[in-house]
Protein backbone atom coordinates (compact mmCIF):
# COMPACT_ATOMS: atom_id res chain seq x y z
CA UNK A 1 0.00 0.00 0.00
CA UNK A 2 2.87 2.38 0.82
CA UNK A 3 4.50 1.72 -2.56
CA UNK A 4 1.19 2.31 -4.34
CA UNK A 5 0.67 5.65 -2.58
CA UNK A 6 4.23 6.62 -3.49
CA UNK A 7 3.46 5.69 -7.10
CA UNK A 8 0.45 8.01 -7.08
CA UNK A 9 2.55 10.86 -5.64
CA UNK A 10 5.28 10.44 -8.25
CA UNK A 11 2.76 10.11 -11.07
CA UNK A 12 1.15 13.38 -9.93
CA UNK A 13 4.41 15.21 -10.72
CA UNK A 14 3.42 14.96 -14.38
CA UNK A 15 0.89 17.78 -13.97
CA UNK A 16 3.58 20.06 -12.52
CA UNK A 17 6.18 19.16 -15.13
CA UNK A 18 3.73 19.91 -17.94
CA UNK A 19 3.57 23.52 -16.74
CA UNK A 20 7.34 24.02 -16.98
CA UNK A 21 7.09 24.50 -20.74
CA UNK A 22 5.00 27.63 -20.09
CA UNK A 23 7.52 29.15 -17.64
CA UNK A 24 10.41 30.87 -19.46
CA UNK A 25 12.75 30.47 -16.48
CA UNK A 26 11.95 26.78 -15.96
CA UNK A 27 11.77 25.77 -19.62
CA UNK A 28 15.52 25.09 -19.74
CA UNK A 29 15.32 22.13 -17.36
CA UNK A 30 11.92 20.73 -18.40
CA UNK A 31 13.60 17.76 -20.10
CA UNK A 32 15.65 16.95 -17.00
CA UNK A 33 12.54 17.20 -14.82
CA UNK A 34 10.77 14.71 -17.09
CA UNK A 35 13.75 12.34 -16.96
CA UNK A 36 13.79 12.61 -13.16
CA UNK A 37 10.09 11.78 -12.91
CA UNK A 38 10.56 8.80 -15.22
CA UNK A 39 13.37 7.40 -13.09
CA UNK A 40 11.45 7.93 -9.88
CA UNK A 41 8.60 5.94 -11.42
CA UNK A 42 10.98 3.20 -12.49
CA UNK A 43 12.39 2.98 -8.96
CA UNK A 44 9.05 1.66 -7.73
CA UNK A 45 8.94 -1.66 -9.62
CA UNK A 46 12.66 -2.14 -8.99
CA UNK A 47 12.13 -1.70 -5.23
CA UNK A 48 9.11 -3.99 -5.37
CA UNK A 49 11.21 -6.61 -7.13
CA UNK A 50 14.03 -6.24 -4.60
CA UNK A 51 11.59 -6.74 -1.76
CA UNK A 52 10.49 -10.07 -3.24
CA UNK A 53 14.09 -11.19 -3.91
CA UNK A 54 15.23 -10.33 -0.39
CA UNK A 55 12.40 -12.36 1.09
CA UNK A 56 13.21 -15.25 -1.21
CA UNK A 57 16.93 -15.42 -0.40
CA UNK A 58 16.25 -15.28 3.34
CA UNK A 59 14.31 -18.53 2.89
CA UNK A 60 17.20 -20.22 1.08
CA UNK A 61 19.32 -21.81 3.79
CA UNK A 62 21.73 -23.20 1.15
CA UNK A 63 23.01 -19.68 0.39
CA UNK A 64 24.74 -19.40 3.78
CA UNK A 65 27.32 -16.61 4.00
CA UNK A 66 26.47 -15.35 0.51
CA UNK A 67 23.01 -14.48 1.77
CA UNK A 68 24.52 -12.46 4.62
CA UNK A 69 26.81 -10.64 2.17
CA UNK A 70 23.85 -9.73 -0.05
CA UNK A 71 21.81 -8.46 2.90
CA UNK A 72 24.78 -6.37 4.06
CA UNK A 73 25.22 -4.97 0.53
CA UNK A 74 21.51 -4.08 0.34
CA UNK A 75 21.85 -2.20 3.63
CA UNK A 76 24.88 -0.30 2.33
CA UNK A 77 22.89 0.77 -0.74
CA UNK A 78 19.93 1.77 1.46
CA UNK A 79 22.26 3.87 3.63
CA UNK A 80 23.69 5.54 0.52
CA UNK A 81 20.21 6.37 -0.73
CA UNK A 82 19.42 7.75 2.74
CA UNK A 83 22.39 10.16 2.48
CA UNK A 84 25.33 8.22 3.91
CA UNK A 85 28.71 9.08 2.33
CA UNK A 86 29.49 6.49 -0.31
CA UNK A 87 30.07 6.28 -4.07
CA UNK A 88 28.07 4.42 -6.73
CA UNK A 89 31.35 3.19 -8.21
CA UNK A 90 32.28 1.35 -5.00
CA UNK A 91 28.79 -0.11 -4.71
CA UNK A 92 28.85 -1.34 -8.31
CA UNK A 93 32.27 -2.91 -7.73
CA UNK A 94 30.90 -4.66 -4.65
CA UNK A 95 27.91 -5.92 -6.64
CA UNK A 96 30.27 -7.25 -9.33
CA UNK A 97 32.24 -9.13 -6.67
CA UNK A 98 29.10 -10.84 -5.41
CA UNK A 99 27.58 -11.59 -8.82
CA UNK A 100 27.99 -15.32 -9.59
CA UNK A 101 29.79 -16.47 -12.72
CA UNK A 102 27.31 -17.40 -15.49
CA UNK A 103 28.68 -20.92 -15.53
CA UNK A 104 27.76 -21.34 -11.87
CA UNK A 105 24.03 -20.80 -12.47
CA UNK A 106 23.04 -24.39 -11.83
CA UNK A 107 20.35 -24.23 -9.17
CA UNK A 108 17.56 -21.99 -7.89
CA UNK A 109 19.61 -20.19 -5.16
CA UNK A 110 22.24 -19.20 -7.71
CA UNK A 111 19.54 -17.90 -10.09
CA UNK A 112 18.01 -15.83 -7.29
CA UNK A 113 21.49 -14.62 -6.38
CA UNK A 114 22.24 -13.42 -9.93
CA UNK A 115 18.81 -11.86 -10.32
CA UNK A 116 19.12 -9.95 -7.05
CA UNK A 117 22.54 -8.61 -8.04
CA UNK A 118 21.09 -7.41 -11.35
CA UNK A 119 18.32 -5.58 -9.55
CA UNK A 120 20.75 -4.02 -7.04
CA UNK A 121 22.94 -2.71 -9.86
CA UNK A 122 19.89 -1.27 -11.56
CA UNK A 123 18.87 0.44 -8.31
CA UNK A 124 22.33 2.02 -7.96
CA UNK A 125 22.27 3.23 -11.58
CA UNK A 126 18.79 4.67 -11.17
CA UNK A 127 19.55 6.50 -7.96
CA UNK A 128 22.80 7.92 -9.35
CA UNK A 129 20.79 9.32 -12.26
CA UNK A 130 18.19 10.74 -9.86
CA UNK A 131 20.84 12.55 -7.83
CA UNK A 132 22.45 13.99 -10.95
CA UNK A 133 19.12 15.11 -12.37
CA UNK A 134 18.14 16.72 -9.09
CA UNK A 135 21.29 18.83 -9.25
CA UNK A 136 20.46 19.76 -12.84
CA UNK A 137 16.92 20.85 -11.93
CA UNK A 138 18.21 22.80 -8.91
CA UNK A 139 20.58 24.71 -11.19
CA UNK A 140 23.75 23.54 -9.45
CA UNK A 141 26.62 25.16 -11.40
CA UNK A 142 28.88 22.20 -10.52
CA UNK A 143 26.44 19.69 -12.03
CA UNK A 144 27.94 19.87 -15.52
CA UNK A 145 26.51 17.98 -18.48
CA UNK A 146 24.29 15.07 -17.50
CA UNK A 147 24.85 11.68 -19.13
CA UNK A 148 22.51 8.85 -18.08
CA UNK A 149 24.02 5.87 -16.29
CA UNK A 150 20.94 3.73 -16.98
CA UNK A 151 20.88 3.20 -20.76
CA UNK A 152 18.97 0.00 -21.43
CA UNK A 153 15.53 1.05 -20.22
CA UNK A 154 13.34 3.94 -21.49
CA UNK A 155 11.81 5.95 -18.69
CA UNK A 156 9.67 8.60 -20.37
CA UNK A 157 6.47 7.78 -22.19
CA UNK A 158 3.50 9.75 -23.42
CA UNK A 159 0.98 6.90 -23.59
CA UNK A 160 -1.99 7.42 -21.28
CA UNK A 161 -4.92 5.32 -20.19
CA UNK A 162 -8.18 6.36 -21.83
CA UNK A 163 -11.47 4.74 -20.92
CA UNK A 164 -13.34 5.53 -24.11
CA UNK A 165 -16.57 4.02 -22.81
CA UNK A 166 -16.75 6.32 -19.80
CA UNK A 167 -15.56 9.28 -21.88
CA UNK A 168 -18.40 8.72 -24.31
CA UNK A 169 -20.89 8.34 -21.47
CA UNK A 170 -19.76 11.57 -19.75
CA UNK A 171 -19.81 13.50 -23.04
CA UNK A 172 -23.25 12.24 -23.98
CA UNK A 173 -24.58 13.01 -20.49
CA UNK A 174 -23.35 16.62 -20.61
CA UNK A 175 -24.70 17.13 -24.13
CA UNK A 176 -28.10 15.66 -23.25
CA UNK A 177 -28.28 17.78 -20.08
CA UNK A 178 -27.61 20.92 -22.13
CA UNK A 179 -30.24 19.92 -24.69
CA UNK A 180 -32.82 19.23 -21.97
CA UNK A 181 -32.10 22.55 -20.25
CA UNK A 182 -32.47 24.33 -23.59
CA UNK A 183 -35.85 22.67 -24.19
CA UNK A 184 -36.99 23.81 -20.74
CA UNK A 185 -35.90 27.36 -21.56
CA UNK A 186 -37.66 27.36 -24.94
CA UNK A 187 -40.85 25.80 -23.58
CA UNK A 188 -41.06 28.19 -20.62
CA UNK A 189 -40.10 31.36 -22.51
CA UNK A 190 -38.02 32.36 -19.46
CA UNK A 191 -36.19 35.67 -20.07
CA UNK A 192 -33.26 34.50 -17.94
CA UNK A 193 -33.22 31.02 -19.44
CA UNK A 194 -29.92 31.60 -21.25
CA UNK A 195 -28.09 31.71 -17.90
CA UNK A 196 -30.02 28.61 -16.81
CA UNK A 197 -28.75 26.66 -19.84
CA UNK A 198 -25.22 28.05 -19.58
CA UNK A 199 -24.77 27.13 -15.91
CA UNK A 200 -26.23 23.65 -16.42
CA UNK A 201 -23.74 23.04 -19.23
CA UNK A 202 -20.82 24.48 -17.24
CA UNK A 203 -21.51 22.33 -14.18
CA UNK A 204 -21.94 19.12 -16.19
CA UNK A 205 -18.78 19.76 -18.19
CA UNK A 206 -16.63 20.90 -15.25
CA UNK A 207 -17.27 17.74 -13.24
CA UNK A 208 -18.17 15.27 -15.98
CA UNK A 209 -14.94 13.32 -15.41
CA UNK A 210 -15.56 12.89 -11.67
CA UNK A 211 -16.76 9.53 -10.37
CA UNK A 212 -19.37 11.27 -8.17
CA UNK A 213 -19.96 14.78 -9.54
CA UNK A 214 -23.08 15.44 -7.42
CA UNK A 215 -21.24 16.67 -4.26
CA UNK A 216 -19.14 19.10 -6.31
CA UNK A 217 -22.13 20.48 -8.17
CA UNK A 218 -24.09 20.81 -4.91
CA UNK A 219 -21.18 22.90 -3.55
CA UNK A 220 -21.57 25.11 -6.63
CA UNK A 221 -25.28 25.48 -5.89
CA UNK A 222 -24.68 26.50 -2.26
CA UNK A 223 -21.77 28.86 -2.79
CA UNK A 224 -23.11 30.45 -5.97
CA UNK A 225 -26.32 31.17 -4.08
CA UNK A 226 -24.22 32.68 -1.26
CA UNK A 227 -22.27 34.77 -3.80
CA UNK A 228 -25.53 36.01 -5.32
CA UNK A 229 -26.83 37.02 -1.89
CA UNK A 230 -23.60 38.79 -0.86
CA UNK A 231 -23.34 40.56 -4.21
CA UNK A 232 -27.00 41.60 -3.94
CA UNK A 233 -26.41 43.19 -0.53
CA UNK A 234 -23.37 45.05 -1.83
CA UNK A 235 -25.09 46.10 -5.06
CA UNK A 236 -28.41 47.31 -3.63
CA UNK A 237 -27.47 48.36 -0.08
CA UNK A 238 -23.84 49.45 -0.02
CA UNK A 239 -22.94 50.63 -3.54
CA UNK A 240 -25.81 53.19 -3.78
CA UNK A 241 -24.12 55.04 -0.89
CA UNK A 242 -20.82 55.26 -2.80
CA UNK A 243 -20.17 58.40 -4.88
CA UNK A 244 -16.50 58.16 -5.95
CA UNK A 245 -14.00 55.55 -7.10
CA UNK A 246 -11.82 55.63 -3.98
CA UNK A 247 -14.76 54.83 -1.71
CA UNK A 248 -15.85 52.03 -4.05
CA UNK A 249 -12.38 50.49 -3.75
CA UNK A 250 -12.50 50.71 0.04
CA UNK A 251 -15.92 49.05 0.10
CA UNK A 252 -15.09 46.20 -2.26
CA UNK A 253 -11.49 45.55 -1.20
CA UNK A 254 -12.13 43.73 2.14
CA UNK A 255 -14.37 40.92 0.83
CA UNK A 256 -12.32 40.34 -2.32
CA UNK A 257 -8.97 40.44 -0.51
CA UNK A 258 -10.31 37.99 2.07
CA UNK A 259 -11.55 35.62 -0.60
CA UNK A 260 -8.33 35.95 -2.61
CA UNK A 261 -6.22 35.14 0.44
CA UNK A 262 -7.92 31.75 0.81
CA UNK A 263 -7.97 30.70 -2.86
CA UNK A 264 -4.43 29.14 -2.74
CA UNK A 265 -5.54 26.74 0.02
CA UNK A 266 -6.54 23.48 -1.74
CA UNK A 267 -9.33 22.62 0.69
CA UNK A 268 -10.95 26.03 0.13
CA UNK A 269 -10.09 26.57 -3.53
CA UNK A 270 -13.50 25.59 -4.95
CA UNK A 271 -15.48 27.61 -2.38
CA UNK A 272 -13.40 30.77 -2.69
CA UNK A 273 -13.22 30.55 -6.48
CA UNK A 274 -17.00 30.31 -6.71
CA UNK A 275 -17.44 33.28 -4.35
CA UNK A 276 -14.92 35.40 -6.24
CA UNK A 277 -16.04 34.60 -9.79
CA UNK A 278 -19.78 34.70 -9.19
CA UNK A 279 -19.58 37.65 -6.83
CA UNK A 280 -17.61 39.75 -9.31
CA UNK A 281 -19.84 38.70 -12.20
CA UNK A 282 -23.02 39.48 -10.29
CA UNK A 283 -21.78 42.91 -9.20
CA UNK A 284 -20.97 43.82 -12.80
CA UNK A 285 -19.60 47.23 -11.78
CA UNK A 286 -20.20 49.87 -14.51
CA UNK A 287 -19.26 53.51 -14.94
CA UNK A 288 -22.82 54.45 -14.03
CA UNK A 289 -25.02 52.80 -11.44
CA UNK A 290 -27.96 51.20 -13.24
CA UNK A 291 -28.78 48.10 -11.18
CA UNK A 292 -32.26 46.62 -11.66
CA UNK A 293 -33.44 44.50 -8.72
CA UNK A 294 -36.00 42.52 -10.76
CA UNK A 295 -33.48 41.71 -13.48
CA UNK A 296 -30.85 40.82 -10.86
CA UNK A 297 -33.16 38.38 -9.06
CA UNK A 298 -34.26 36.81 -12.34
CA UNK A 299 -30.67 36.22 -13.48
CA UNK A 300 -29.64 35.00 -10.03
CA UNK A 301 -32.45 32.46 -10.01
CA UNK A 302 -31.40 31.34 -13.50
CA UNK A 303 -27.78 30.78 -12.37
CA UNK A 304 -28.71 28.86 -9.21
CA UNK A 305 -31.52 27.04 -11.03
CA UNK A 306 -29.17 25.88 -13.79
CA UNK A 307 -26.75 24.48 -11.21
CA UNK A 308 -29.58 22.80 -9.30
CA UNK A 309 -30.80 21.23 -12.55
CA UNK A 310 -27.29 19.89 -13.23
CA UNK A 311 -27.15 18.46 -9.69
CA UNK A 312 -30.45 16.61 -10.15
CA UNK A 313 -29.31 15.44 -13.58
CA UNK A 314 -26.08 13.81 -12.35
CA UNK A 315 -27.89 12.23 -9.40
CA UNK A 316 -30.15 10.48 -11.88
CA UNK A 317 -27.66 9.67 -14.65
CA UNK A 318 -24.45 8.95 -12.67
CA UNK A 319 -25.32 7.44 -9.29
CA UNK A 320 -22.78 4.59 -9.37
CA UNK A 321 -19.75 6.38 -7.86
CA UNK A 322 -16.12 5.30 -8.13
CA UNK A 323 -16.53 1.53 -8.02
CA UNK A 324 -17.34 1.09 -11.72
CA UNK A 325 -14.42 3.31 -12.73
CA UNK A 326 -12.05 1.39 -10.47
CA UNK A 327 -13.24 -1.93 -11.83
CA UNK A 328 -12.75 -0.78 -15.40
CA UNK A 329 -9.24 0.48 -14.59
CA UNK A 330 -8.17 -2.84 -13.08
CA UNK A 331 -9.72 -4.94 -15.83
CA UNK A 332 -8.17 -2.73 -18.51
CA UNK A 333 -4.77 -3.41 -16.99
CA UNK A 334 -5.40 -7.16 -17.08
CA UNK A 335 -6.47 -6.87 -20.72
CA UNK A 336 -3.18 -5.11 -21.55
CA UNK A 337 -1.16 -7.85 -19.87
CA UNK A 338 -3.10 -10.58 -21.67
CA UNK A 339 -2.56 -8.84 -25.02
CA UNK A 340 1.17 -8.41 -24.34
CA UNK A 341 1.58 -12.08 -23.42
CA UNK A 342 -0.43 -13.25 -26.42
CA UNK A 343 1.54 -10.99 -28.76
CA UNK A 344 -1.63 -9.51 -30.25
CA UNK A 345 -0.68 -5.91 -29.50
CA UNK A 346 2.56 -4.15 -30.33
CA UNK A 347 3.92 -2.79 -27.07
CA UNK A 348 7.29 -1.62 -25.83
CA UNK A 349 8.65 -0.81 -22.40
CA UNK A 350 8.03 2.91 -22.78
CA UNK A 351 4.35 2.51 -23.68
CA UNK A 352 3.73 -0.16 -21.04
CA UNK A 353 5.38 1.83 -18.23
CA UNK A 354 3.62 5.06 -19.14
CA UNK A 355 0.17 3.49 -19.47
CA UNK A 356 0.35 1.30 -16.36
CA UNK A 357 1.67 4.11 -14.17
CA UNK A 358 -0.97 6.47 -15.48
CA UNK A 359 -3.60 3.85 -14.68
CA UNK A 360 -2.04 3.27 -11.25
CA UNK A 361 -2.20 6.99 -10.47
CA UNK A 362 -5.91 6.95 -11.33
CA UNK A 363 -6.56 3.81 -9.30
CA UNK A 364 -4.76 4.65 -6.04
CA UNK A 365 -7.14 7.42 -4.85
CA UNK A 366 -10.08 5.08 -5.49
CA UNK A 367 -8.43 2.27 -3.55
CA UNK A 368 -7.69 4.62 -0.65
CA UNK A 369 -11.30 5.80 -0.56
CA UNK A 370 -12.60 2.23 -0.29
CA UNK A 371 -14.28 2.45 -3.67
CA UNK A 372 -13.08 -1.02 -4.66
CA UNK A 373 -13.72 -4.27 -2.84
CA UNK A 374 -11.01 -6.67 -1.66
CA UNK A 375 -11.88 -9.15 -4.40
CA UNK A 376 -10.69 -6.68 -7.04
CA UNK A 377 -7.84 -4.96 -5.20
CA UNK A 378 -4.53 -5.56 -6.96
CA UNK A 379 -0.86 -4.69 -6.68
CA UNK A 380 -0.26 -2.50 -9.70
CA UNK A 381 3.51 -2.71 -9.27
CA UNK A 382 3.36 -6.51 -9.43
CA UNK A 383 1.38 -6.24 -12.67
CA UNK A 384 4.00 -3.85 -14.02
CA UNK A 385 6.80 -6.30 -13.18
CA UNK A 386 4.89 -9.09 -14.90
CA UNK A 387 4.50 -6.88 -17.97
CA UNK A 388 8.22 -6.08 -18.06
CA UNK A 389 9.16 -9.75 -17.99
CA UNK A 390 6.54 -10.72 -20.57
CA UNK A 391 7.91 -8.10 -22.96
CA UNK A 392 11.45 -9.41 -22.44
CA UNK A 393 10.33 -12.94 -23.20
CA UNK A 394 8.52 -11.75 -26.35
CA UNK A 395 11.71 -10.00 -27.46
CA UNK A 396 14.23 -12.77 -26.75
CA UNK A 397 12.35 -16.00 -27.45
CA UNK A 398 12.86 -15.75 -31.22
CA UNK A 399 16.65 -16.10 -30.80
CA UNK A 400 16.41 -19.29 -28.72
CA UNK A 401 16.69 -22.92 -29.88
CA UNK A 402 13.50 -24.85 -30.57
CA UNK A 403 12.83 -26.53 -27.21
CA UNK A 404 13.51 -23.37 -25.17
CA UNK A 405 11.43 -21.26 -27.55
CA UNK A 406 8.52 -23.68 -27.37
CA UNK A 407 8.67 -23.72 -23.57
CA UNK A 408 8.61 -19.91 -23.42
CA UNK A 409 5.72 -19.82 -25.89
CA UNK A 410 3.80 -22.11 -23.51
CA UNK A 411 4.55 -19.73 -20.61
CA UNK A 412 3.31 -16.71 -22.56
CA UNK A 413 0.14 -18.53 -23.61
CA UNK A 414 -0.53 -19.54 -19.99
CA UNK A 415 0.04 -15.97 -18.75
CA UNK A 416 -2.33 -14.62 -21.40
CA UNK A 417 -4.95 -17.21 -20.45
CA UNK A 418 -4.64 -16.40 -16.74
CA UNK A 419 -5.20 -12.68 -17.21
CA UNK A 420 -8.04 -13.23 -19.66
CA UNK A 421 -9.72 -15.46 -17.09
CA UNK A 422 -9.12 -12.87 -14.40
CA UNK A 423 -10.55 -10.13 -16.59
CA UNK A 424 -13.71 -12.13 -17.32
CA UNK A 425 -14.16 -13.06 -13.66
CA UNK A 426 -13.70 -9.44 -12.56
CA UNK A 427 -11.68 -10.50 -9.50
CA UNK A 428 -8.10 -11.31 -8.54
CA UNK A 429 -7.50 -15.05 -8.99
CA UNK A 430 -4.60 -17.20 -7.89
CA UNK A 431 -2.43 -18.17 -10.88
CA UNK A 432 -3.06 -21.80 -11.86
CA UNK A 433 -0.57 -24.45 -10.82
CA UNK A 434 -0.11 -25.31 -14.49
CA UNK A 435 1.39 -21.86 -15.09
CA UNK A 436 4.05 -22.54 -12.43
CA UNK A 437 4.84 -25.83 -14.13
CA UNK A 438 5.23 -24.06 -17.48
CA UNK A 439 7.60 -21.47 -15.98
CA UNK A 440 9.74 -24.12 -14.28
CA UNK A 441 9.87 -26.17 -17.48
CA UNK A 442 10.94 -23.07 -19.43
CA UNK A 443 13.71 -22.35 -16.91
CA UNK A 444 14.95 -25.93 -17.26
CA UNK A 445 14.79 -25.72 -21.07
CA UNK A 446 16.76 -22.46 -21.21
CA UNK A 447 19.35 -23.77 -18.74
CA UNK A 448 19.79 -26.90 -20.85
CA UNK A 449 20.25 -24.98 -24.12
CA UNK A 450 21.87 -21.75 -23.09
CA UNK A 451 23.58 -19.99 -25.98
CA UNK A 452 24.09 -16.23 -26.02
CA UNK A 453 22.73 -13.15 -24.35
CA UNK A 454 19.14 -13.78 -25.46
CA UNK A 455 19.08 -17.00 -23.44
CA UNK A 456 20.55 -15.30 -20.36
CA UNK A 457 18.10 -12.43 -20.71
CA UNK A 458 15.18 -14.85 -21.03
CA UNK A 459 16.40 -16.76 -17.98
CA UNK A 460 16.43 -13.58 -15.89
CA UNK A 461 12.93 -12.70 -17.13
CA UNK A 462 11.62 -16.17 -16.25
CA UNK A 463 13.03 -15.88 -12.74
CA UNK A 464 11.40 -12.47 -12.37
CA UNK A 465 8.08 -13.74 -13.72
CA UNK A 466 8.10 -16.70 -11.33
CA UNK A 467 8.79 -14.45 -8.35
CA UNK A 468 6.06 -11.98 -9.36
CA UNK A 469 3.41 -14.66 -9.90
CA UNK A 470 4.45 -17.23 -7.27
CA UNK A 471 6.52 -15.44 -4.60
CA UNK A 472 5.94 -18.14 -2.00
CA UNK A 473 6.43 -21.19 -4.23
CA UNK A 474 9.04 -23.83 -3.38
CA UNK A 475 12.27 -23.83 -5.37
CA UNK A 476 12.08 -25.72 -8.68
CA UNK A 477 14.20 -28.79 -9.41
CA UNK A 478 16.76 -27.74 -12.01
CA UNK A 479 19.32 -29.77 -13.97
CA UNK A 480 22.96 -28.59 -14.19
CA UNK A 481 23.48 -25.91 -16.83
CA UNK A 482 25.70 -26.72 -19.81
CA UNK A 483 28.44 -24.29 -20.70
CA UNK A 484 29.15 -20.74 -19.69
CA UNK A 485 28.30 -17.61 -21.58
CA UNK A 486 28.65 -13.88 -21.25
CA UNK A 487 27.22 -12.16 -18.14
CA UNK A 488 23.45 -11.83 -18.31
CA UNK A 489 22.01 -8.61 -19.61
CA UNK A 490 19.81 -6.89 -17.10
CA UNK A 491 16.28 -8.19 -17.55
CA UNK A 492 13.50 -5.66 -17.55
CA UNK A 493 11.31 -6.03 -14.53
Amino acid sequence: LVRQKLAADVAALDALIMQLAHDPEARAFAREAGELRGRLLLLLPVLSSLNDRMRAITREEAMGSVRDDLVALAREIADWIGGAPDTPERLRARIAELTPDPGALRDWPSLLHANLCARLKELVDLWQDCLALRRQVAGDPAAGHWAPVLHHRPVIGTARHHDHGLLLFSTASAALATLTASLIWIASGWPGGANFVAMAAVACCFFGAQDRPAPFIWAMVVWCAAAQAIAGILLFVVVPLVHDFETLVLVLAPPFLLVGAFIPRPELALVTLLLAANGAGSLSVQSHYNADFTLYVNEGLAVVGGLAFAWIWVLVTKPFGAEITARRLVRSGWADLAACAAGTRLQDHRVLVSRIFDRLGLLIPRLASGAIDDGLATDGLRDLRIGYNVLDLQRDRRALPGAAKDAINAVLAAVAGHFRTQQKAGAVLLPPAGLLDHVDEAIRAVLAQRAGQAADNALQALVGLRQALFPGAAAPLLPPARGAVAPPLLAAE
